[in-house]
């Protein structure tokens, strides 16, 4: 029973357990949008301590702009990863024409291999 506590104590002290308790955050930092070529870049930023990847195909990502929602065809970036204390551009493509005008705002999101999305907010340029 000592050797246990002893273990759970010096893990907690030590910071052992803190290696498996390890979490991607992921936020946006920039987006624009241009409806010409029905495309968005989102840089992305992970100020968690792991990494995590991005999907690549269709579905990958969302966006809704005057009370439509586009899904996705394709979500293109260099490696896919959002390595933990640095930051990915990602480019989204949809298949519809945006037809928006500049300035307009629009809101998305991106999804990530643990389940989780990365939201973002912009505007067309």
């Amino acid at each position: 029973m000592t050797l246990i506590s002893a273990i759970a104590v010096s893990g907690f002290v030590f910071g052992l357990f803190g290696t498996f308790t390890s979490s991607p955050e992921v936020q946006a930092q920039f987006t624009s949008c241009n409806g010409a070529g029905n495309t968005c870049t989102v840089t992305l930023y992970n100020s968690g301590s792991s990494n995590v990847s991005i999907f690549s195909g269709a579905g990958c990502a969302t966006v809704t702009y005057g009370g439509i929602t586009a899904e996705a065809t394709s979500c293109a970036s260099a490696g896919g990863k959002v390595v933990a204390g640095s930051s990915l551009v990602v480019t989204i493509t949809v298949a519809s024409n945006f037809n928006e005008p500049t300035g307009s705002q629009l809101t998305g999101s991106v999804a990530l291999s643990n389940s989780a999305e990365a939201l973002f907010s912009g505007t067309f340029s």
